[in-house]
C-alpha cells in the first residue's frame, strides 16, 4: 500500500469516526438527558444548567444577588456548619464547581462512580440551600464590592463591560452583576432562597452525564434531582433582538499598554453553517502564532505579543471578538492594521493550504479532545443548551470536511462585515 492510500484511508476512518459517542433519553415532552457511557474509568461527571436564571433576573434595586448566591455556593454558605461540608466534599474526594453568568446558572460534579449516593446527598444542600447566617451574607457582598473595585484597573474586566453596556443596551444583559454598595444593601437572606425557588425549576433544567453509569442509574438521579425543584418557570428578561449599533469607545486608563477589543454580532451555535464561521474564526485569529492576524500585526510589524479573535457564545446568539494590546504610542498604528487585515481577508478571502491546515487541526484536536468524562458531560450540555442539532454535534468532523473553499471565503465575507465592526480601547489615550 502506498504512503498516499495509507494517508486517505486513514483521514477517511478520522472523518466518519463517531468520536463523541452519546444518547439522548426522552424524559417527557419538555425534558431530556444527554447521556455518555463510558466504564473505562469508575468515574462520573454530571454537568446541570438552569437556563434563564442567570444575573439578567437580578432587580434593579438589588444587583449583584446572584453572584451573591454564587460566592455562599463557592464558599459553602448554604449550611448551618460550611466547614463540615467542604470535609465531607473533600472526603469523597468531590470535584464541585459553580458558575453564572447573564443567562444560566451552571453546576458541575466529578465523582467516583460508586459513590453516588454521597454526591447526591452534597448536591441536594446546595439544591435545597439553609440560608441563615448574616454574617457571611455581610462578607459575600464585602467582597464581591471589592473584587469589582479592583478590576476598575484591569483592561480586559472594564472592555468587557463597555461591550455589555454598548451591544446589549437597553436589555437585561447590560446588568452589572456585581451590584453596587447601595443595591447591595438591599438584598437579604430570603432574596437567596426566592431565587432558589423561582429560578431552579424542572422546566429549566437542562442535564448531562458521563462515565460509569447505565441509563437507568442515570435517568433515577435526573429524577431524584429535578423531583425537589418547583415544577413551575414563569420568569422572563429583556433579552438581546440582535438590534446592532456599531460604536468606537475608549475607556481611559493608565497604563502603558493599550488593549483593543473589535466585535460584532454573529450567528447562533445552533445555527446549520456555524462551523463554516468557526473555520474562518480559526484561519483568521484562532490558530495562534499561524492565523492571519498574529502574522500581520505580531510577527510583520511587531505591534503586539498576541493577537486573537474567538466567539463569545450566548444561548441565541454569538459575538465574534478580535482582541490584541499595545505599546501606547502605536495603537493608532496598531488599528489601522487590524482594520486593514480585516478588510483583505474579507476581499481577497483566504487559500486552500489556510483551509486544509484549519481542517487538519480543528479534527486532529476534536479527536483527543474528549480524553475525560468532565469534557464530555461539559460539551454535551453546552450544546444542548444551545438548542445544537444532535445530527449535527454526531456529524461535526463530517461537516468541517465537506466545506469547499468557496463557503468559507463566502462566510468570511459575511462574519467580517468591516464598515459595521465596533472598536473599544482601554488605555491611556
Amino acid at each position: 500500500m502506498s504512503i498516499a492510500t495509507a494517508t486517505l484511508l486513514s483521514q477517511n476512518k478520522q472523518q466518519n469516526s463517531q468520536v463523541l459517542d452519546f444518547d439522548i433519553i426522552e424524559i417527557d415532552k419538555s425534558n431530556s438527558i444527554y447521556y455518555s457511557f463510558d466504564n473505562t474509568a469508575p468515574v462520573i461527571s454530571m454537568d446541570i444548567a438552569f437556563k434563564h436564571a442567570g444575573y439578567a433576573l437580578d432587580h434593579k434595586d438589588k444587583l449583584g444577588l446572584t453572584y451573591v448566591l454564587l460566592y455562599l455556593f463557592k464558599n459553602s454558605e448554604i449550611v448551618p456548619e460550611p466547614e463540615e461540608l467542604q470535609n465531607l466534599v473533600e472526603q469523597y474526594g468531590i470535584k464541585l464547581e459553580f458558575n453564572i453568568d447573564a443567562e444560566n446558572l451552571y453546576i458541575s460534579i466529578k465523582s467516583i462512580s460508586s459513590f453516588k449516593k454521597q454526591f447526591m446527598e452534597i448536591l441536594g444542600y446546595f439544591l435545597e440551600p439553609e440560608f441563615t447566617n448574616e454574617k457571611a451574607l455581610k462578607q459575600a457582598k464585602e467582597n464581591i464590592l471589592e473584587y469589582h473595585k479592583i478590576n476598575q484597573g484591569n483592561a480586559h474586566f472594564m472592555a468587557g463591560r463597555a461591550l455589555e453596556e454598548a451591544l446589549f443596551a437597553d436589555t437585561d444583559l447590560a446588568k452589572n452583576a456585581y451590584g453596587n454598595s447601595k443595591t447591595m444593601a438591599n438584598i437579604q437572606l430570603s432574596d437567596l432562597t426566592d431565587l432558589i425557588h423561582t429560578r431552579l425549576t424542572q422546566k429549566n433544567i437542562n442535564f448531562a452525564i458521563s462515565g460509569d453509569i447505565s441509563k437507568k442509574d442515570a435517568v433515577a438521579l435526573y429524577h431524584e434531582i429535578s423531583e425537589g425543584l418547583n415544577p413551575r418557570y414563569d420568569l422572563s428578561y429583556k433579552n438581546y433582538d440582535m438590534e446592532y449599533i456599531k460604536t468606537d469607545n475608549n475607556i481611559k486608563l493608565e497604563k502603558e499598554q493599550v488593549l483593543i477589543k473589535t466585535y460584532i454580532p454573529s450567528v447562533p451555535k445552533s445555527h446549520n453553517n456555524f462551523y463554516k464561521y468557526y473555520i474562518a474564526n480559526y484561519i483568521i485569529g484562532g490558530a495562534g502564532l499561524n492565523s492571519i492576524l498574529s502574522q500581520a500585526l505580531r510577527e510583520d510589524a511587531g505591534l503586539t505579543y498576541s493577537v486573537y479573535s474567538y466567539f463569545d457564545i450566548h444561548n441565541n446568539f454569538s459575538v465574534w471578538l478580535a482582541e490584541m494590546s499595545t505599546d501606547k504610542k502605536n495603537y493608532k498604528k496598531a488599528i489601522t492594521l487590524l482594520k486593514e487585515t480585516l478588510a483583505k481577508v474579507a476581499n481577497d478571502g483566504v487559500t486552500e493550504e489556510d483551509l486544509a491546515r484549519a481542517k487538519k487541526y480543528l479534527i486532529g484536536s476534536y479527536d483527543i479532545y474528549f480524553n475525560t468524562n468532565e469534557k464530555v458531560s461539559s460539551y454535551l450540555l453546552d450544546t444542548k443548551l444551545r438548542k445544537v442539532s444532535p445530527a449535527i454535534i454526531k456529524s461535526r468532523n463530517k461537516i468541517i470536511t465537506s466545506y469547499s473553499l468557496e463557503e468559507i471565503n463566502a462566510a468570511i465575507k459575511k462574519l467580517i462585515r468591516t464598515d459595521e465592526i465596533s472598536i473599544i480601547t482601554v488605555g491611556d489615550i
